[in-house]
């Protein structure tokens, strides 16, 4: 005979069952395995890592150099970007056939997945010409942010469904999608405009900053460079 508290459990999954909840977080559950290749352990970059781009900023030419750093170095772009110690970081990642973002970045907390887009511009490039007005490469550049966003209005069920249903798995990212651009150096930038800066971001949330941004923001490891393992799926969904 059956416990009053084993009664009650069953009860509860009964109406949860009838309300699709368990299917729900089943779902949720593939879901974030299908993450799983893209999280990042991190707890500061390494003195190694801070160096290594220092000096490739200042001989890169294009941004597909600072890519193929950052795709293999993630924990400075993460702990420049959110700081937080377990991140997602995809790199290249298909919207649909026509878009395909630089990175897209996402953290978890007790509300879900929070994602950032990543857009790279060349370390050579302007970010704003000599009437103070945006440069070519960074309009170029929220142009694309814009696009993503649109398609992500468009196509946002797509964006967030399992891969099995063709989706692409982006649990929870929405058209709003608030975004970086990285562009150029800074000492090397002729007609900084740091007001029209700021109001790009207020009206657009696009923050636009230099590479060399992103080292003001890293902090150094204090720990030595540890193996780290791939942490169960539980960890980084609700």
């Amino acid at each position: 005979m059956r416990s009053e508290a084993e009664r009650m459990y069953s009860d509860v999954e009964k109406r949860l069952e009838r309300g699709g909840w368990l299917n729900r977080y089943e779902r949720a559950e593939q879901r974030a395995w299908e993450l799983l290749p893209h999280w990042v352990e991190h707890e500061g970059a390494s003195n190694e890592d801070i160096d290594s781009f220092k000096s490739l900023l200042k001989r890169a030419t294009k941004e597909e150099e600072l890519q193929r750093f950052l795709k293999e170095h993630p924990t400075l772009l993460l702990n420049a970007l959110i700081g937080y110690r377990g991140c997602v970081c995809i790199p290249k990642q298909k919207l649909g056939l026509s878009y395909v973002t630089d990175f897209l970045v996402a953290w978890r907390d007790s509300m879900g997945f929070w994602w950032l887009g990543v857009e790279l511009e060349s370390p050579r490039a302007q970010m704003f010409n000599a009437l103070g007005d945006q440069s070519k490469e960074l309009t170029h550049a929220i142009n694309q942010i814009q696009k993503w966003r649109i398609w992500l209005t468009n196509q946002g069920n797509s964006a967030r469904n399992p891969k099995e249903e063709g989706g692409h798995s982006l649990i929870d990212i929405d058209e709003l999608l608030p975004s970086f651009v990285l562009i150029g150096r800074r000492h090397e930038q002729k007609h900084d405009n740091p007001l029209l800066r700021r109001q790009i971001y207020k009206d657009l949330k696009i923050a636009v900053h230099p590479y060399n941004w992103m080292l003001d923001q890293v902090r150094p490891s204090l720990r030595p460079k540890r193996k780290t393992t791939k942490p169960d799926p539980d960890s980084i969904m609700l």
